[in-house]
């Protein structure tokens, strides 16, 4: 798959994932709940003021889908990370893939609004954008 180039390709993933957490479809909903809960490196960005994460593995390839990701079998942060932080970049000299305190609470609570419990076990990182949706 090829990786995003611009900021509207990012924005068009976030879009979306955030379809597929918000589908009447429980399997679509339960898919993106699993991308968010594994994810180690996570943009926050916020829609009506409330801060959302979505996952690198996802958002990094362009006009991504369920089935897009799923027959994907050479996914990898290694490359979505580069790709992500080059186009964040542009917008923010301030945009850094880092870990965060802050935001690892924000990211821990979003998981419990979305009702997945505990997220996995990892250190993450984060890209703090300014985007509302």
């Amino acid at each position: 798959m090829e990786l995003v180039q611009r900021k509207e390709e990012i924005v068009s993933n976030l879009k979306q994932l955030e379809s597929y957490l918000q589908s009447s479809d429980p399997e679509s909903r339960q898919w993106a709940c699993e991308r968010v809960k594994a994810g180690r490196s996570l943009i926050a960005y916020k829609i009506s003021g409330e801060t959302r994460f979505a996952p690198s593995r996802f958002i990094g390839y362009k006009d991504n889908t369920i089935e897009d990701h799923e027959a994907n079998k050479g996914k990898d942060g290694r490359e979505t990370n580069p790709a992500i932080g080059k186009i964040l970049k542009l917008e923010s000299k301030d945009c850094e893939l880092k870990e965060s305190p802050e935001l690892e609470s924000a990211y821990i609570n979003y998981c419990d609004i979305l009702g997945i419990g505990q997220p996995s076990n990892f250190k993450r990182t984060f890209w703090a954008t300014n985007w509302d949706l």
